[in-house]
């Protein structure tokens, strides 16, 4: 039986909290098991789609025990989870190529080996692939961007990345002020602490960014941040 290392990648942390890594897990587990592939590692790393080979260390330790051993086959779970950039792309496969590396992409059912990177016909489907995961990458910026501006124009000011809740918003900002409330300290007597600030809020049904119960540092960190 032959035997392969998996390969997932995720974006951002909201992919690697939520099923990113166990969907592509899942996947690439099925697609062994139904081709009769030895699964033996799957590495698991948060980076951009758009680094280089020599800027990923998940993926360089990954290469580094295939050249130490004889296992010679990668499975993903698709082509954008290896790169979504298409000259980054080439340089892998080329690579592949070189050291006798043979691909699989469990969504796809594609095997690319080392000929299949000289096959004129092959390779321009692997193009278009790549360009496409390069093109849906740009869309995603946009959006983020789009978003970003819109939120930037409600509040007044601009905003860079995913809007703070405690501070960006009405709500967020309404939680705060509260606990300012109980935090200042009245005259001749102890400041409030945070635990009891957090029993207060969860005895008044005030509501977290997560909707879960206050702790002493979730207030901490919701006026400090």
């Amino acid at each position: 039986m032959k035997q392969a290392y998996g390969y997932s990648r995720v974006s951002g942390l909201n992919q690697k909290k939520g099923d990113g890594f166990q969907r592509q897990s899942q996947a690439i587990k099925q697609y062994c098991k139904s081709h009769r592939i030895d699964l033996t590692q799957i590495f698991e790393e948060q980076i951009s789609g758009t680094k280089d080979q020599e800027s990923r260390p998940i993926f360089t330790e990954l290469i580094n025990q295939i050249l130490a051993n004889s296992i010679r086959t990668i499975v993903i779970d698709s082509m954008d989870r290896l790169t979504r950039d298409l000259f980054v792309q080439k340089m892998m496969l080329t690579f592949f190529a070189d050291n006798n590396i043979t691909l699989h992409v469990a969504s796809t059912g594609r095997v690319i080996t080392p000929d299949t990177t000289n096959n004129p016909d092959s390779e321009l489907l692997l193009n278009l692939e790549g360009a496409i995961a390069m093109h849906a990458r740009q869309l995603i910026v946009k959006r983020l961007k789009a978003g970003r501006d819109r939120a930037s124009k409600k509040i007044g000011r601009r905003v860079e990345g995913k809007p703070n809740f405690y501070r960006d918003t009405e709500a967020g900002r309404l939680v705060v002020k509260r606990i300012k409330e109980l935090r200042r300290k009245p005259k001749q007597r102890r400041r409030k602490t945070y635990t009891v600030i957090a029993e207060t809020l969860n005895a008044e049904g005030i509501q977290s960014k997560d909707g879960k119960p206050w702790y002493p540092a979730k207030v901490r960190s919701a006026i400090t941040k």
